[in-house]
């Protein structure tokens, strides 16, 4: 059962906020396909004896004095025969499967009970359930799962009422998938024998039992799981973990349903961590969860606003996400362990398999303070491959500012680590596996909010410089190079005051030591965050990642920011009213085709060729052809203008210098020759990073009665002293372009300038009438009336944005099958050989994940490995700005659609941690509301297809109070800039 609600039919049924029907149904075609293409190479059949005897050796089979008393399944048997032919209702099947696998329950295990839960959901978050699921009987399950008497009043089917409940991810141990037939479009497997094709390669219900797992997972602290499917009479079990997914063979419960007893009975009596619950997390206790409320009090009395939301977003989640303990080893002393009270978490990603990256804001009991957990299971691959620890630890050592140091961590089990099976399996079976995966964690000392919360362009300026101030570091003195340089990453501390805010650069788990940059790669693939990528990258997918590409892709930052929060030339007018709420930012930004196309081309296309995604041209020409952004901000004198026209500048400078037949060895159509010639980056900048506070440039003009501080002398710079530069004049501007020859790290994050003049901002009247230019006057919004920036940051423009949807690449016989290009791997029995590389092959270039077989970046079965969907680019980004005019014929080429967005950390893939374009298709459900197996948006970045399934370790942290909003349409927060403030939370 994966039934719809009413949430559920106003997502893909239309209103003005949603998706039109017939494009919803387009759109879940395509989402079930791509889940199905993406599973089918992670999930093998074993004999039924094999998986017991692998996975449950231990516990107690069912004694035939037991078998005696429970009976059989002959009631489930009867109700098909009474049938004549047709299928019952998969209702009528629930009582009696709940009937006999109680009475199994209460002969072995009667601290276990299984409900009907089919109907009944957790909550509006989570109304995704299955048919039935096995919980525990204590209080607090009991409780969870206890009916309303309005509902139990309104079930009409009696025979249900004594099994009926209400679905808890929280509290579930066993989940039941129950189909009445096992050809239907919505069954995940056939009831072929053993060695026959066993799994449907077009099916939602395959995507819905992966998306159970999913949500399991991401709900509890499991190292593994066991799932049980019925279709008509027979069954099957599965077990889970983050590597694959073992299925057993069909068991006729006509004749054999003493196999389903026997695993039924060794489940509920072998050991907790068996079962797949991870040893090293407990439930806290009353006294633990009194310290962390008093904590949370204290925070809130001491104006510590984010650290106060934060534990609150810990503390009133607690019905649906309890608060436990878990322990990890101390960074310094591994024999030492520490502890850490955790609740909800904060990111996660909505995959099975993969990484499976949750972030947590924990509570450090020793110390009573706020740090991060970071949970997810490294790739166990060769010594290329650091542990993230590990990192951190060289990064301390080389006192490289401006990151977070570790606290604890390391491999979750120490020197016997928790480790995923599953991938065994898929090799006895003559399938690649993906790697094994190691479970690891760690702890880092900092706790950040997200960089799109800043409050002004000089605030987003200074915190990006942070984070280059430890890239460069980090790359000069502790020989460390980031590779995974995005707006995720690049992070604001909590502890850091509002009026000087600290940023730093987070997520080192991608990075590669300067000793290892030569050595061949391991994986085929490639590391980083898609729309950040340098052109290059994106141009060149096997061009290994150089320091050049990592600093082209804070460029990217800076502009992916200033399209989004910013006014320039495609921005409408709606989104520069401090009063407009969210329901209509949705609708009006579904209709900025001119913005959407722009973002589309310029960030988010992928496009299959020879067996690699490359990016759409449009970055490269701008880049190579170009010295200034292809858009134009609106206050054109301001520092985020003046800085985005120098960095375009280098950008430019060094395209220009890069020699062509350097890079000749890493075109598509041409084998790789291999390491005998590396590309070397030419033409860049040689201007040394310095502190923007610095004491011999005299203060910029602030306001009436606003002093003047200055940093200079700090460890840390101001950001008051940052901005009080000079503003050079248009010969001092050109006279340092000239210069350009070559560098190191870009100089102009080091000299944010400021406008001359101050002219005050249009009224919304001026806006809706098109009246006089928009221009930013100095905003008064630190204390003492000194002035730091510009009021300049629009509402979210990307919320609720159109996405376009290229026709895919024709098969051979000529039809389209109506789906984006997909890097899944073939279904089964499809395999082209001809294809560059196995179906399977292992990634070589991304140290994220590492193998992960269903990421291979292979073509669809339909399309040859040749095709090129490549979309004709009109001249909108090969002039000096693009026009509304180009834009418009681009749009008529290609096909936009709009969808539902509840949440400004949905608008994108990029939100979330991409390694690698492609990759899940459940990544599409990371850190949204969950509907079951909706329409979400088309993939617009990697991580939706591509890569870890890891979320951002801090990526999506915020106020919690603002995250628990996000489904809400309605403008309930008071006040323009506090709404503002609440949507970009």
């Amino acid at each position: 059962m994966g039934g719809s609600t009413a949430a559920h039919d106003e997502l893909i049924g239309g209103g003005d906020l949603r998706v039109p029907p017939v494009r919803a149904s387009f759109w879940l075609a395509d989402f079930v396909q791509r889940v199905v293409d993406e599973m089918l190479p992670l999930i093998t059949e074993v004999s039924f004896d094999n998986f017991m005897s692998s996975f449950l050796s231990n516990g107690h089979d069912f004694t035939d004095e037991d078998a005696e008393e429970v009976g059989d399944f002959s009631s489930l048997c009867n109700l098909f025969s009474k049938c004549k032919g047709k299928e019952p209702k998969e209702h009528e099947m629930y009582p009696v499967i709940a009937e006999v696998v109680n009475k199994i329950l209460q002969r072995t295990n009667k601290n276990f009970v299984y409900r009907d839960i089919a109907n009944w959901y957790e909550s509006i978050e989570d109304d995704i359930n299955p048919g039935g699921c096995i919980f525990p009987v204590h209080a607090r399950a009991q409780s969870a799962c206890q009916l309303t008497d309005k509902e139990r009043s309104d079930l009409t089917q009696s025979s249900r009422l004594p099994y009926a409940a209400r679905m808890s991810w929280t509290w579930a141990e066993v989940i039941w998938e129950i189909k009445p037939s096992p050809t239907a479009d919505g069954s995940a497997f056939f009831n072929n024998e053993l060695g026959q094709s066993f799994l449907h390669t077009n099916s939602a219900g395959l995507a819905q039992f992966t998306n159970y797992a999913a949500e399991l997972f991401r709900r509890q602290h499991r190292t593994h799981l066991f799932m049980v499917y019925i279709t008509r009479t027979h069954a099957r079990v599965v077990r889970w973990d983050r590597a694959a997914a073992v299925v057993s063979e069909a068991v006729d419960l006509k004749t054999s349903h003493r196999r389903l007893f026997n695993f039924i009975s060794r489940l509920v009596t072998t050991t907790h961590e068996a079962r797949g619950h991870d040893p090293t997390v407990k439930l806290a206790n009353k006294s633990e969860i009194q310290k962390l409320e008093k904590y949370q009090r204290e925070q809130d009395k001491l104006s510590k606003h984010y650290a106060s939301e934060m534990l609150k977003h810990i503390l009133d989640n607690r019905s649906y996400y309890p608060i436990y303990r878990v322990t990890c080893q101390c960074a310094d002393d591994p024999k030492r362990n520490m502890v850490f009270l955790v609740g909800k978490d904060c990111s996660s990603h909505h995959s099975p398999t993969g990484r499976a990256t949750k972030g947590f804001v924990a509570y450090n009991t020793a110390e009573r303070r706020l740090v991060f957990l970071k949970d997810y299971w490294r790739p166990a691959a060769p010594s290329l491959i650091h542990p993230e620890l590990e990192t951190y630890k060289r990064l301390q050592k080389h006192e490289v500012p401006f990151i977070a140091y570790p606290v604890a961590g390391g491999d979750v089990g120490g020197s016997k680590p928790q480790v995923t099976r599953n991938q065994d399996y898929l090799a006895k079976a003559h399938q690649t596996p993906p790697l094994k995966r190691i479970h690891y964690r760690v702890v880092s000392s900092r706790v950040g909010r997200p960089l799109e919360s800043y409050t002004s362009s000089m605030e987003m300026i200074y915190v990006v410089f942070h984070a280059l101030r430890a890239h460069r570091d980090a790359w000069e003195k502790a020989k460390i190079l980031h590779r995974d340089v995005s707006v995720n990453n690049i992070l604001i501390d909590i502890d850091s005051p509002e009026d000087q805010p600290i940023g730093f650069l987070n997520d080192w788990d991608l990075c590669k030591y300067k000793e290892d940059l030569g050595k061949a790669a391991t994986q085929n693939g490639r590391s980083g965050t898609w729309p950040f990528l340098s052109a290059l990258l994106l141009k060149y997918p096997k061009k290994p990642t150089a320091l050049s590409d990592d600093l082209e892709s804070f460029v990217h930052v800076i502009t992916w920011l200033a399209l989004r929060f910013h006014e320039h030339g495609m921005t409408l007018p709606q989104c520069l009213d401090p009063d407009c709420d969210v329901a209509t930012l949705l609708k009006v930004n579904a209709t900025n085709t001119l913005l959407c196309l722009h973002k589309d081309f310029f960030f988010d296309m992928a496009i299959l060729k020879d067996g690699h995604y490359v990016g759409h041209e449009t970055k490269y020409i701008r880049i190579s052809k170009f010295d200034t952004p292809a858009f134009e901000l609106a206050d054109r004198k301001g520092p985020l203008a003046r800085l985005l026209s120098g960095l375009y500048s280098l950008l430019n400078h060094h395209y220009s210098a890069i020699d062509p037949t350097e890079l000749a060895m890493y075109e598509l159509s041409i084998p790789d020759p291999g390491p005998s010639r590396k590309y070397q980056p030419r033409g860049v900048i040689k201007v040394a990073l310095k502190d923007p506070a610095m004491s011999k440039c005299p203060s910029w003009p602030l306001g009436p009665g606003s002093s003047q501080r200055s940093s200079a002398g700090s460890s840390q710079p101001s950001i008051l002293g940052s901005f009080q530069t000079p503003v050079p004049d248009s010969s001092q501007l050109s006279a340092s372009r000239s210069s350009a020859s070559g560098h190191s790290h870009f100089s102009c994050l080091s000299n944010p300038h400021t406008p001359s003049a101050v002219p005050m901002p249009r009224t919304p009247s001026e806006i809706a009438t098109g009246g006089p230019q928009r221009k930013y006057g100095l905003c008064p919004t630190l204390t003492n009336g000194v002035t730091i920036g510009y009021d300049d940051k629009t509402a979210d423009q990307f919320l609720g944005l159109g996405q376009i949807c290229i026709a895919p690449p024709k098969g051979s016989s000529g039809a389209s099958k109506g789906r984006s290009s997909s890097s899944l791997p073939p279904p089964q029995g499809q395999v082209n050989a001809d294809v560059p590389g196995s179906q399977h092959s292992a990634h070589d270039m991304n140290t994220d994940f590492a193998g992960n077989t269903r990421n291979t970046p292979q073509p669809p079965s339909e399309a040859p490995s040749s095709s090129v969907n490549r979309p004709i680019l009109p001249a909108i980004f090969t002039s000096s700005t693009v026009t509304r005019d180009a834009l418009a014929v681009a749009a008529s080429a290609a096909r936009v659609s709009h969808w539902a967005q509840t949440s400004s950390k949905v608008h994108t893939i990029s939100e979330n941690e991409v390694v690698e374009f492609p990759g899940p298709a459940l990544g599409d459900l990371s850190d949204t509301p969950r509907v079951g197996i909706r329409p979400v948006p088309v993939p617009d970045a990697v991580d939706q297809l591509g890569g870890t399934n890891g979320a951002p370790s801090q990526s999506h942290l915020g106020s919690p109070k603002k995250r628990g909003r996000k489904r809400k349409t309605d403008d309930s927060n008071g006040g323009g800039r506090k709404r503002r403030s609440a949507r970009r939370g």
